[in-house]
């Protein structure tokens, strides 16, 4: 979180400061004890420029003293945020995206298949084809599956000349070759 006036955050359990929550140093039971409710927000704790808690909190939780450099602007509201690494970036579905996936380099034919105007299924299928992963019958042939059934090799269904594979159907098969010359 990132404090504007105190009046979004959580007094005791939003990570407002470096330190984490408050929670994790303060029971229930001792914010209670001293008068203060669960659910304050910042604002209701921190008034005219410094901290409304007990000073005998000091002495019990040192770490407390850290938290005195915080000030309140009444000007700004409270923001959420995400935390990538040591930067701090506005919370969105876009940076927590960024922040958590794994990215592979990217590819010299992704705009060829990944464009504003494509056709998902054709973009898809074009995909899979040029990672290799198309499901012909060679591919299915090797799954543990197949061979306990006892499948026997077919041949292509386009020119019924040989086996179903990815060479074959794009680079050896007759009648896909006739089609790719008159694209």
């Amino acid at each position: 979180m990132k404090v504007g006036d105190g009046s979004r955050t959580s007094a005791w359990y939003d990570t407002w400061s470096n330190l984490g929550p408050l929670s994790n140093i303060l029971t229930p039971r001792v914010i209670s004890n001293v008068g203060f409710q669960l659910d304050a927000k910042v604002k209701d704790v921190h008034e005219n420029g410094s901290w409304s808690w007990p000073m005998a909190w000091r002495d019990l939780y040192p770490v407390l003293i850290q938290r005195d450099h915080i000030t309140l602007n009444p000007v700004e509201r409270d923001e959420i945020c995400w935390k990538d690494g040591s930067e701090l970036l506005d919370y969105s579905s876009t940076n927590v995206w960024h922040s958590i996936r794994f990215r592979e380099q990217d590819v010299n034919w992704v705009k060829i298949v990944w464009f504003p105007q494509c056709i998902p299924k054709h973009a898809f299928l074009m995909w899979l084809i040029l990672r290799r992963k198309l499901l012909t019958q060679d591919k299915i042939l090797q799954w543990e599956f197949s061979r306990r059934k006892n499948m026997n090799m077919m041949c292509c269904a386009l020119c019924f000349a040989d086996i179903d594979s990815h060479q074959h159907l794009f680079f050896e098969c007759k009648f896909s070759s006739h089609i790719w010359n008159k694209v």
